[in-house]
């Protein structure tokens, strides 16, 4: 079975209630797909610290925070 959830992974108290909703309806996660990713159109050298704030807490923060709560 297949469950969907749309929640803004930069989004703590969401990424929790995401995964609160999923362990009580199922139990356990048997397959956790972490799927988020962006990027800048700027190069490294151009990027704003909010771009790269926006861009870490999307690609590494979010990955940690889904996976770290979804395995309790």
């Amino acid at each position: 079975m297949v469950h969907g959830i749309n929640v803004d992974v930069t989004d703590r108290p969401g990424t929790v209630r995401a995964a609160e909703e999923t362990l009580r309806r199922f139990g356990k996660v048997h397959i956790l797909v972490n799927n988020a990713a962006v990027g800048t159109i700027t190069g490294l050298a151009d990027a704003t610290f909010d771009d790269w704030h926006w861009a870490t807490s999307v690609n590494i923060d979010a990955s940690s925070m889904v996976s770290g709560r979804s395995s309790l």
